[in-house]
């Protein structure tokens, strides 16, 4: 499986990873947390603002573009790609 390495040079890479992260933590933890809670978490941890910060403090991160398991699908989801990070 492999991974895409994401740089602090990478605008692109880091909006991407941004947008899918947002999508899917929101489908996931909105119904659980409400949405004004997973916004400030968002904002704090997955938007591009912090994934640049965290970047550019020496955090790595590592994502891949995939099918989302069966259980998205059967929800109706759009979504297609999962992130990881490490």
């Amino acid at each position: 499986m492999d991974f895409i390495k994401l740089t602090l040079g990478d605008v692109n890479g880091i909006k991407e990873m941004s947008e899918m992260a947002t999508a899917i933590l929101r489908e996931h933890y909105d119904p659980i947390i409400g949405k004004e809670q997973n916004d400030y978490m968002l904002d704090m941890f997955q938007s591009v603002e912090a994934v640049t910060e965290q970047l550019s403090h020496g955090y790595k991160k590592r994502w891949r573009k995939c099918r989302l398991s069966r259980v998205l699908s059967e929800r109706g989801s759009t979504l297609s790609q999962q992130v990881i990070s490490v």
